[in-house]
């Protein structure tokens, strides 16, 4: 118990004889072997002055930069928090769900969830999007539409040169899948009335095309026409 009878709040001061600043508060068992610590300079070197919590004897499991970058596993954090480590993973949890977020298996980054719903939840009019091979593969953007290979969604789906899904055409046409080509002649499978119908257009509309020219119909009894 420390106390002190003013205002200002106690303080323990660990000074050096030297200019070095180095310095620990140290545990250890009764063979004087190191069990944990928490010092400065003492198992890593930062001139500016780093923190640095050792357990296990000295193994620096927490660092802290002069910076004030956080690392865990690592001595050299290179952003606010930096964990290192094979098999490291971030737990989130309470009573009835679970998050955990890292690697699984030495082969896989993995973000799991259980309990209950997981929701990625995005304010204001930003893009959500995925990227592989720090390419982008895939876009929602902020009216809802999804692009799979293009930034800018025409419709709900659309797959860039290969495909355009609607849940609805012109005056005459509803719900179809229409496959569409720069430079070539559209394709489209979709609804007419009742019907299931087959065209063609050419005139370079990338919705359904104001002048479809049906090649073949399905009606509702099996007929094809």
């Amino acid at each position: 118990h420390i106390a002190r009878s003013s205002t200002t709040a106690p303080v323990i001061n660990l000074q050096t004889t030297d200019s070095t600043g180095n310095g620990a508060i140290i545990w250890s068992n009764n063979t004087n072997t190191l069990t944990a610590a928490i010092g400065s300079n003492y198992n890593v070197s930062d001139s500016a002055g780093g923190l640095e919590l050792l357990t296990g004897g000295a193994n620096t499991r927490m660092f802290i930069s002069s910076s004030g970058n956080v690392g865990i596993g690592t001595s050299s954090p290179i952003s606010a928090l930096s964990i290192y480590g094979t098999g490291k993973r971030i737990n989130i949890s309470d009573s009835t769900s679970n998050i955990l977020i890292g690697q699984w298996d030495g082969t896989q980054n993995r973000l799991e969830y259980s309990g209950k719903p997981f929701n990625i939840h995005g304010y204001g009019t930003n893009d959500f999007i995925i990227h592989t091979n720090d390419t982008e593969r895939m876009r929602i953007d902020s009216s809802g539409n999804v692009g799979i290979g293009t930034s800018s969604p025409l419709a709900k789906i659309q797959i860039a040169g290969g495909a355009i899904i609607r849940d609805s055409g012109n005056a005459s046409y509803g719900s179809g899948l229409k496959f569409h080509n720069s430079g070539y002649a559209h394709y489209t499978v979709g609804m007419k009335g009742s019907s299931l119908v087959f065209s063609t257009t050419s005139d370079g509309d990338t919705t359904w095309g104001t002048t479809p020219s049906d090649k073949m119909t399905l009606d509702t009894s099996g007929n094809l026409a």
